[in-house]
């Protein structure tokens, strides 16, 4: 993310801190009140060699507080989180939930009220007979009253080697609401002309609302995104209208690439109430028809 915005939201959430850590005379400060609660969980009681089970970590956050994506578009900082775990386990992730687009007084932000993430884990040769997997976090909460201290948490989930058997407690539903996990059959195809990324979309199902989720910025969160239908249905375009650098509070991550072709669009792609991963190569801007 940009210096200017980590240094304004960095600043808005000193603001904060301090309102929030007034001395009534009796020497000690309040401290900040805390907006988010998180908690871990596996989908699998205990594991053995070669079979991957899941690891996931729920957050909840205190309306109307929200934190936010890799990218939070114009407003606030993205959340930070990590899972550490013992040697001999192959971990993939994490793969984030798909955030909403919200329009505030500060801005347009890419955020979360109820943020989820999922690791998958495969033990592998040498694992050993008792495991912790640690997940620590970092979420700044904005509201339209401000943005607050990003707020760190930290969760744990032990497990023991075994049969593998599912957890009773576990959310099975988790692992469609994250990227990756949660792909659709389908085809993609993206390019660019000037100002603009067209994703091309061939998908079997009936598709009546579209939005790309970029993991960068160098699609415009501010600017309507246009679905268009094939005269047959089962093709479908999405146009994606580039970051200008017009925003103070969304520059480009690099200047000197202001007005150039883009080599690459990854994000999260939401068709209806479904979703998908995109990380697609683009070639030079077509052109024709500008």
């Amino acid at each position: 993310m940009n210096v200017l915005k980590n240094l304004f939201f960095a600043c808005a959430a000193l603001v904060g801190t301090a309102s929030a850590q007034l001395d009534f005379g009796f020497g000690v400060p309040q401290e900040q009140p805390r907006y988010v609660t998180t908690e871990a969980s596996a989908s699998a009681a205990s594991y053995k060699e070669g079979s991957p089970f899941y690891i996931a970590l729920k957050g909840d956050i205190t309306a109307p507080w929200h934190a936010y994506y890799r990218n939070p578009a114009t407003v606030g900082m993205p959340i930070e989180v990590a899972m550490q775990a013992p040697q001999g386990f192959k971990v993939e992730g994490p793969y984030w939930s798909v955030p909403s687009r919200e329009e505030g007084v500060a801005g347009v932000s890419y955020a979360y009220s109820h943020p989820a993430f999922v690791w998958r884990v495969t033990p592998e040769a040498g694992a050993p007979a008792e495991a912790s997997f640690t997940i620590t976090s970092s979420m700044q909460v904005c509201s339209d009253q401000g943005c607050m201290a990003p707020e760190a948490n930290s969760d744990t989930v032990t497990l023991k080697a075994g049969d593998a058997a599912p957890a009773a407690a576990w959310d099975a539903a988790l692992v469609n609401t994250v990227e990756v996990l949660g792909d659709l059959p389908m085809e993609m195809v993206a390019t660019q002309k000037e100002g603009e990324v067209q994703l091309c979309i061939v998908y079997g199902g009936k598709v009546e609302s579209a939005y790309f989720f970029s993991d960068d910025n160098s699609i415009n969160p501010a600017a309507a995104q246009k679905l268009e239908v094939g005269p047959e249905g089962g093709v479908y375009l999405l146009t994606l209208p580039r970051n200008d650098n017009s925003d103070v509070m969304y520059p480009v991550a690099d200047e000197a690439m202001v007005g150039k072709p883009l080599a690459e669009l990854k994000g999260l792609l939401v068709l209806g109430d479904r979703h998908c991963r995109v990380e697609l190569g683009l070639s030079a801007p077509d052109d024709k028809g500008k």
